[in-house]
């Protein structure tokens, strides 16, 4: 089954589509380009939360306690804050890739299908992103991945989002114009 990539255009790595991204990503996910790094996230099915890596992705932070889970050790969160859509995303500077939880995305009303080296995100019938696997791993663009999600939100969806710290709906609805 052939399936439709998304077209996007990346800002970090100048690719007007994902498929060819010359992004790589090795099996033990080292860091790669800074430029392409900080704008794409690893597809996580173990991780219970989203985790980012710059404050730029935060619509505020607020202070948090709490252990992470990782391959290889326990870390402490200090940080935390919404990423729209997302509503409690943690900020873990020292970590070598942002992660978007497959969990956070089923929340959000997304269906994500792992088939034949491809992860297909999709949001209410629409294919939102399609990218191949790559050294084990399936990296997309977070800021296009987020966007597209918001733009399936209807008017009222988007009003009842809490993120905004001073109760503005405006800053919500520019997100979807």
């Amino acid at each position: 089954m052939k399936v439709a990539t998304a077209a996007h255009h990346c800002d970090d790595c100048s690719m007007d589509d994902y498929d060819d991204c010359s992004m790589d990503v090795n099996t033990a996910y080292p860091v790669l380009d800074d430029a392409i790094e900080k704008r794409h996230a690893l597809i996580d099915s173990r991780a219970s939360k989203c985790l980012f890596n710059s404050r730029s992705f935060f619509k505020y932070l607020k202070k948090k306690d709490t252990g992470l889970h990782t391959a290889s050790s326990e870390v402490k969160v200090k940080e935390a804050g919404p990423v729209e859509p997302i509503k409690e995303a943690y900020l873990l500077s020292e970590a070598s890739h942002n992660l978007i939880s497959i969990g956070e995305l089923d929340n959000l009303g997304c269906r994500v299908i792992f088939m034949g080296g491809r992860c297909i995100i999709e949001k209410d019938g629409k294919i939102i992103v399609s990218v191949e696997k790559k050294n084990n791993a399936w990296s997309v663009p977070v800021v296009y991945l987020f966007d597209e999600i918001l733009a399936t939100l209807s008017t009222e969806e988007l009003n009842e989002m809490w993120w905004l710290p001073n109760g503005s709906k405006e800053s919500v609805m520019s997100a979807v114009v």
